[in-house]
């Protein structure tokens, strides 16, 4: 309501959480300017408008809007030059740490889509999603033919265990929120988990982690 961005409520591996379930789903990720590095400043709602009863008008709407949500006090006011200022970008933001780090995590996510087939597939008979209440976990299936993904996010605070099927092949780990090259504390996951039976994997809180095989089948 107040031009809240997503890295306001969350701390960043919480956000680096939030940024792989988007891009990592078979839909069509949009991303509002500035997210792509975690911009701290808000964006509100402005006008620049010259006819005094639209001014008001504006003015009115905006709080009968706010009113509805039981929001309490005003709104910014949208036609107040400091509303704007407000909403501007920082773009040095993405040259610093941790906001650098965020912007390379978007980056290598997108890339990721481009790269595997099975992530750049949008036929939803090839996604199995399934939630974990009680580890506070979801677990993502995706795949095209011989190409598999397999992620794990957890959005608790606590340490969640997940299975992985096996594969053919067996499961390469591609990405992982934990890792220091994404300002993390280090993950404990295998880097590799071989074509044996289903893997128990113990996902640490916070993170998301993604596995690639290249030849699909369960055994």
């Amino acid at each position: 309501m107040n031009g809240e961005r997503l890295g306001h409520p969350l701390d960043f591996e919480a956000l680096k959480v939030a940024v792989g379930v988007m891009l990592l789903s078979p839909f069509l990720p949009l991303i509002f300017m500035g997210e792509e590095y975690g911009e701290t400043s808000p964006f509100q709602y402005f006008v620049s408008h010259q006819d005094p009863k639209l001014i008001e008008a504006v003015r009115q709407g905006r709080r009968s809007e706010f009113k509805a949500f039981r929001w309490a006090g005003d709104p910014p006011d949208p036609q107040d030059s400091a509303t704007f200022l407000r909403s501007q970008l920082h773009w040095q933001l993405q040259e610093r740490e941790p906001h650098k780090q965020l912007r390379d995590f978007y980056a290598e996510l997108m890339r990721m889509r481009k790269r595997f087939p099975a992530l750049g597939n949008s036929d939803m008979s090839c996604v199995e999603a399934t939630a974990v209440e009680n580890e506070k976990a979801l677990l993502l299936h995706r795949w095209k033919g011989e190409d598999e993904i397999f992620a794990v996010s957890n959005f608790g605070r606590d340490v969640a265990q997940a299975t992985i099927f096996p594969s053919q092949s067996g499961w390469l780990k591609i990405l992982d929120s934990r890792d220091h090259c994404w300002a993390g504390a280090g993950s404990l996951l295998p880097e590799c988990l071989w074509p044996t039976q289903d893997h128990a994997i113990l996902i640490e809180p916070l993170s998301v982690v993604v596995y690639h095989s290249r030849a699909r089948g369960k055994t």
